[in-house]
């Protein structure tokens, strides 16, 4: 199965129509598509599963909501939320297409019309089966889908003690083992109880009353088989709180050191922002003592000009003073004691004097402007200096708020929404937990131990069924139908044991190579006989020894990609043997949405650089945050096919940091406050 186009129209929120063109097998293998949290990843994935399987994924909220919003105010009753999905397999093409149409009667929505079409190109001849769903099935198990599209942050759980049986059961989807399980199950069921029926009703008294025993031993196996059943599945659900509280406490110091971490950067933003206004008043204090003197530096120096020509021309400052003119005009006599008699030269002379002379008043002014300018003139430098000066102290404390911002974001994230519990408090939980634990063992090996009685107490009374039945002619023949049944039964047994220890051999070796090349420690993975992953290394405590590892988040999350990969290459792998048993495999594509998560750099390099290598065709959904560094480094030359999701709507999401993206040089918005009604668009990267 190779994907090679997906049409979306109006589906949840993709308005109007969109496409992707899936990148092929081969070197460029990998479609990437760019898109933040919130705005469409989730409903991308569901759009592949909805169209070949009619169902989404667990984590999607309010599944029956499909029709985009807006296309339903536009269209009312003719809006038509649809996915037309094209690929191939082998020789084969298809073409499937799944639609619903609603319309919103004011503040509810109801169903109008649904449906599938299925059409099959084989070179050149066309058909168009009615079992669309069975048809689907033969390329892909429904079963599987979760296996090859999910999302990458919520797989770590396969790697989980707890997940030994969905583990058990993804390795029997994928080798067809289902099949010979369901069958054997019918063998030993009905069909053997069909026969024993024929015995019986062919017998005497004595035999029918031993089978009519065997029934209500059967039917006391079915009730205790359900309720060990019942006990096993909540030793499941406890073993996961346990193992949740074990990663609370060995994170529990971490978490607080996270806290404690949190809480110096709080500190360390809230000094910064009183230095970001005290500055801010400094600024706003300088402006008010010199701005006018530092933006009035032109107009000091012209002013300087026109009294330096001034003084050059002695015009300032004033050589003679009008007070003292009129004095000597008054007291009619000179400074030399010499007399100023009126209209005599000398008197002429001193009063032509009075027109070049100036007041005080306009003496002062000159002084003062005069000392004015040579003042702004020397404190300018300083002035302009301590100015430049705040400007960049200010700049630098917004740089280092945004560095602290970025610090507390990281923090926030590594923290998630755990509270952080005191060590007594996880303790006496986990002491609850480990209580229930034990009472559950007490209560399942009770129930064993019945189960066990009523299974020996069940083979004594067939074997006296047997004795009897091999007296008389037409029970002796069911009789050796139902030896042929039981006979049967035990080959299918050695079929399932022997194709299941092989390929889980098989699983674990793939396993481990895809993990070693994800992960540089010094460790192995391997897929163990119940079905469990598991990560190891040696431990030398005197002479060497393998131990466990207490897996992190990030090496759960790579073991489980590791145990996902090994699943698509036997998969293919089967596909191309001949002499494939059960099941002739098949060839799938892997779509993973955010499948860096929260990583380190090291796993997001070792995730990226194995990606590619997976499946023949892989479809990867990141935000930009995960994109950027070792991730594109590693990934950008596989890529075929490259698109972004952009967000339109009436407000900026709070679930989302996005802006814009910057790709082969050049930018892509992912946000815009454009529309009444949200929705989403995508856009080719060229």
């Amino acid at each position: 199965m190779i994907f090679e186009r997906l049409l979306i129209k109006n589906f949840r929120p993709f308005y109007g129509e969109q496409e992707i063109l899936f990148a092929q097998p081969g070197q460029y293998n990998v479609t990437l598509i760019h898109a933040e949290n919130g705005i469409g990843k989730t409903s991308l994935l569901n759009a592949l599963t909805w169209v070949l399987f009619g169902e989404f994924s667990d984590d999607v909220e309010q599944q029956t909501d499909i029709v985009n919003h807006r296309a339903v105010r536009e269209e009312d009753d003719k809006a038509e939320a649809s996915v037309t999905l094209h690929f191939r397999n082998g020789d084969y093409k298809y073409l499937i297409r799944r639609h619903v149409t609603r319309s919103e009667q004011g503040k509810r929505s109801m169903s109008l019309n649904s449906g599938v079409y299925l059409q099959i190109d084989h070179l050149g001849e066309y058909s168009e089966p009615k079992n669309i769903d069975e048809h689907i099935q033969g390329l892909m198990p429904k079963e599987m889908w979760g296996y090859f599209f999910f999302n990458g942050e919520r797989i770590d759980h396969l790697a989980m003690e707890s997940s030994h049986k969905k583990v058990s059961e993804a390795v029997k989807v994928i080798l067809g083992l289902r099949l010979l399980e369901q069958t054997r199950s019918d063998l030993k069921g009905q069909v053997s109880k069909e026969f024993r029926d024929q015995i019986a009703r062919l017998s005497d008294a004595d035999t029918q009353k031993i089978k009519q025993e065997i029934d209500q031993i059967d039917q006391k196996l079915v009730d205790k088989r359900a309720g060990h059943q019942e006990i096993e599945d909540n030793e499941v659900a406890l073993q996961k709180r346990k193992a949740a509280i074990l990663e609370d406490l060995s994170l529990n110091e971490s978490m607080r050191l996270f806290q404690q971490e949190f809480s110096e950067r709080e500190r360390a933003q809230t000094n910064l922002n009183e230095r970001r206004e005290a500055l801010r008043l400094e600024i706003v204090a300088w402006l008010n003592r010199s701005g006018p003197m530092a933006f009035s530096e032109a107009l000091v120096q012209k002013a300087r000009k026109i009294i330096e020509e001034k003084r050059t021309r002695r015009e300032v400052p004033f050589r003679y003073r009008a007070p003292l003119l009129d004095d000597l005009l008054h007291d009619a006599l000179c400074i030399c004691d010499r007399p100023l008699e009126e209209g005599s030269p000398a008197w002429q002379a001193v009063k032509a004097l009075l027109g070049q002379a100036g007041d005080d008043a306009l003496e002062e002014a000159y002084m003062t402007a005069n000392a004015t300018m040579q003042s702004i003139t020397q404190q300018l430098p300083n002035e302009s200096n301590r100015f430049r000066q705040l400007i960049a102290d200010r700049t630098k404390v917004l740089s280092e708020l945004r560095q602290v911002g970025e610090e507390i974001s990281q923090i926030k994230h590594k923290m998630g929404d755990r509270a952080i519990e005191t060590g007594s408090d996880l303790a006496a939980r986990l002491e609850e937990v480990e209580k229930d634990l034990r009472d559950m063992a007490g209560k399942r090996a009770e129930l064993s131990t019945v189960i066990s009685a009523l299974v020996s107490c069940r083979e004594k009374r067939e074997a006296e069924f047997d004795k009897l039945s091999r007296r008389e002619g037409a029970a002796a023949l069911a009789q050796r139908r139902l030896q042929a049944v039981g006979e049967t039964i035990s080959i299918i047994d050695t079929i399932l044991e022997h194709q299941v220890r092989r390929v889980r051999e098989y699983l674990s070796h793939e396993i481990d190579t895809a993990f070693q090349r994800m992960c540089r420690k010094d460790y192995w993975a391997e897929l163990t006989e119940d079905y469990t992953l598991r990560v190891r290394k040696h431990v030398r405590v005197g002479d060497a020894e393998i131990r466990d590892v207490s897996k992190s988040t990030g090496e759960n999350q790579i073991t489980s990609l590791a145990f996902i990969g090994s699943l698509v290459k036997v998969a293919q792998e089967r596909e191309q043997s001949k002499n494939s048993f059960v099941l002739g495999g098949g060839t799938f594509p892997v779509v993973m949405d955010s499948p860096f998560g929260s990583l380190d750099n090291e796993y997001r390099q070792g995730i990226a650089e194995w990606l590619p290598t997976v499946a023949p065709q892989v479809v990867v959904l990141v935000t930009g945050s995960q994109w950027q560094g070792v991730v594109d480094e590693a990934l950008a030359p596989k890529v075929g096919n490259e698109y972004v999701m952009a967000y339109h709507g009436p407000k900026v999401p709070k679930v989302s940091n996005m802006t814009r993206l910057i790709l082969h040089g050049k930018e892509y918005e992912q946000l815009r406050v454009d529309a009444e009604y949200e929705y989403t668009r995508i856009e080719e990267v060229k």
